[in-house]
């Protein structure tokens, strides 16, 4: 039978071996997200009140009425 196990040359790495991420402090990288979450939140709710068309400034549109019945009504009273 062939042998399928080969051997392997060996492969040199070059500089510290670990994580390539490891160089950045964590802290640093959570403050980062957190921050670009905030932002992103404060863009999604002026999106939804601009969409929405909600008076920022404390004024609230008169309702308008509505109209009246054109037939009788249907409940027998």
């Amino acid at each position: 039978m062939t042998s399928l196990v080969h051997a392997h040359p060996a492969i040199r790495r070059t500089g510290t071996p670990g994580s390539r991420t490891a160089t950045l402090p964590s802290g640093h990288v959570v403050a980062s997200l957190g921050l670009a979450l905030v932002v992103c939140l404060v863009v999604l709710a002026l999106v939804v009140l601009a969409i929405t068309g909600i008076d920022t400034a404390g004024r609230l549109p008169h309702p308008q009425p509505l109209p009246a019945p054109n037939a009788p009504s249907s409940s027998g009273g």
